[in-house]
């Protein structure tokens, strides 16, 4: 019985630590939502022989919490590797545009250049390599038409008219671009502050450093969505990047109803990009605002990052 009621105490807890992501409870959110089944299912292990009715019961709970509060659950059973071969991730049509979002592994001009046989547009980069490195990659993508908008941590590389955005904070890129299609488009890419890890949970301060971590990420975000608002034009907008945050937390709520998650919208297959070997961690996202349509969105193993490359086929309407 006392396991049982330890178990249900905890999945109690969970459910609601998961449903309302407060900033108090950050040192537990801040580890995926499966990595609690381990210690409950230690505890259902103990007390099953003994009363078989109330663990099944609570185990058919402990399943919908892993439902509940996993990222697009019915994808798990679509997962599949994409290479960085065009031929595995697949051709776009002339009328879409690709774009394409890698984490460039603290600087690395090998993981950088990956993005190459991805055929991309656009490209946002973080944890970008030195400036002439990009720049040299922007003209082997796009030639003499291509233009580089570079920040701190940030970068995007593009092909047509550019007006680069000032004011910005260190951590982002952020240009209106004009396409060599004719379409207008406000780009913003980013990478928001890493998470602080820790297991001593009966520390006080690993509550107190979560708690503050969580706080910073969100006001990073918040001054990003900020400045994108100010905008007085009518120009689609996408923006995108290395979040830090898995899907789910509450810094997203920042995130208003005229954006959408473009692997949410058409995403196919396994969307978690971090680590590249064994993804579990949805960190790096694209969203695009109302009048874009997502054709398809995938991720692709990489050879030099630690994350996997996130690629979108979008259509302007």
């Amino acid at each position: 019985m006392a396991t049982a009621t330890l178990s249900a105490v905890l999945l109690a807890g969970l459910f609601f630590c998961y449903g309302f992501r407060s900033d108090s409870v950050a040192a537990i959110t801040v580890f995926p939502h499966w990595v609690w089944v381990a210690p409950a299912a230690f505890l259902m292990w103990i007390g099953f022989r003994n009363r078989k009715g109330l663990h099944l019961l609570i185990l058919l709970g402990w399943l919908g919490f892993i439902v509940v509060f996993s990222d697009s659950p019915f994808r798990y059973f679509q997962r599949r590797d994409h290479g960085l071969k065009s031929e595995n991730v697949g051709e776009h049509q002339n009328k879409t545009l690709r774009v394409v979002s890698l984490n460039c592994a603290g600087g690395s001009e090998d993981a950088a250049r990956e993005v190459i046989p991805l055929k991309p547009d656009i490209v946002f980069l973080q944890e970008v390599p030195e400036e002439k490195t990009v720049l040299k990659l922007t003209k082997d993508l796009f030639g003499e038409f291509g233009n580089l908008v570079r920040g701190e941590e940030a970068a995007i590389l593009v092909s047509g008219k550019v007006t680069t955005m000032k004011g910005l904070p260190w951590f982002v890129a952020r240009a209106k671009v004009e396409l060599p299609n004719g379409v207008k488009l406000n780009l913003t890419t980013f990478r928001l502050k890493a998470p602080i890890v820790r297991a001593d949970l009966w520390n006080p301060e690993c509550w107190r450093v979560q708690k503050a971590d969580r706080i910073a990420r969100r006001k990073q975000l918040k001054e990003i969505l900020d400045t994108i608002e100010k905008d007085v034009d009518t120009a689609h907008s996408v923006m995108g990047g290395d979040f830090n945050a898995p899907p789910g937390d509450a810094i997203f709520r920042l995130i208003g109803p005229g954006w959408s998650d473009a692997f949410e919208v058409g995403g196919t297959g396994w969307g978690a990009t971090m680590p590249n070997n064994s993804p579990f961690f949805r960190i790096d996202r694209i969203f695009k605002s109302n009048g874009i349509r997502v054709v398809q969105a995938k991720t692709a193993k990489t050879n030099f990052s630690d994350h996997r490359a996130l690629i979108v086929d979008m259509s302007v309407q």
